[in-house]
């Protein structure tokens, strides 16, 4: 059984919304207590699966403090980094 189809049958078993974006990657609704669903993209790696997900819009206030606050947390924190986007 390869690790897709490992991925797949968990997704299946926990009955989350998800589709198969190619050989490689799914995106997942997770279900959420403050938000409705959080989007997910499970990218399956030569070494590793990686879960990207997009978890806040741009800060209302302080922006500069929030953005550097996270890109200094990327240094210390194993396996999780923050990104913006465009």
């Amino acid at each position: 059984m390869s690790v897709t189809d490992v991925i797949e049958s968990a997704l299946k078993e926990q009955e989350l919304e998800w589709q198969r974006l190619d050989e490689n990657s799914f995106a997942v609704a997770l279900p959420g207590e403050k938000r409705l669903k959080t989007a997910c993209i499970l990218p399956v790696g030569a070494h590793a699966l990686e879960i990207e997900a997009f978890v806040m819009r741009a800060p209302e206030e302080n922006r500069e403090q929030v953005y550097s606050w996270l890109l200094q947390r990327n240094t210390r924190t194993y396996a999780v980094s923050w990104a913006i986007d465009g």
